[in-house]
């Protein structure tokens, strides 16, 4: 048997979700040791490329992020803004409650998003899962405000609604969900 080419590859984790790989391939010459081929091959995988190997070009490690991972480092940098905020508004009393109304609101309007539908699997919708209940009660807090002084009819249609497409890839609730939601509502007095 004849080897004529050896692989090497290494994960660093970065953290939040975030790593670092590097690949590397080496073509075995005739009369060449694989062993010292592959020797040589890992020591220039684990210092990250900089270690010389004759005759091959000096590669950049690449980071790879997922669209999960970019998500939670921006959840995670909000946090940390949000922490920020936090420490200046103790410093005075009157500012603070200022800021927290306001970021009370802002907090709110984020929560109920107007969406577009978003390609991906979309979740679907069960009147039972408590997350699902609270997102609709929001869209209805805005488009039937008096909605909870008779809730039959909105029971009904909630359960009309089950199994249909309700958060989109995202998260977010369908545009086509709510309107569809509110057209199966009876109109009431």
């Amino acid at each position: 048997m004849r080897i004529v080419q050896v692989t090497f590859e290494k994960k660093w984790n970065l953290g939040d979700y975030n790593s670092e790989l590097i690949n590397a391939v080496a073509v075995i010459d005739e009369g060449e040791n694989p062993s010292a081929v592959l020797k040589e091959l890992i020591a220039y995988v684990k210092t990250k490329g900089e270690t010389e190997i004759q005759g091959v070009a000096q590669t950049q490690p690449t980071t790879t992020e997922t669209k999960k991972e970019k998500v939670d480092k921006a959840k995670k940098e909000k946090v940390e803004k949000t922490s920020t905020e936090n420490k200046e508004e103790a410093q005075d009393g009157k500012e603070k409650s200022e800021k927290q109304s306001q970021a009370s609101e802002k907090s709110e309007q984020s929560e109920v998003k107007e969406t577009k539908k978003v390609k991906g699997k979309a979740t679907p919708y069960d009147p039972d899962a408590s997350l699902h209940k609270k997102l609709l009660g929001e869209i209805l807090d805005k488009a039937a405000p008096g909605w909870k002084t008779n809730t039959a009819p909105y029971k009904e249609a909630s359960q009309a609604m089950r199994g249909k497409d309700f958060l989109d890839a995202e998260g977010l609730v369908l545009e086509n969900f709510k309107t569809e939601f509110i057209g199966k509502v009876p109109a009431t007095k």
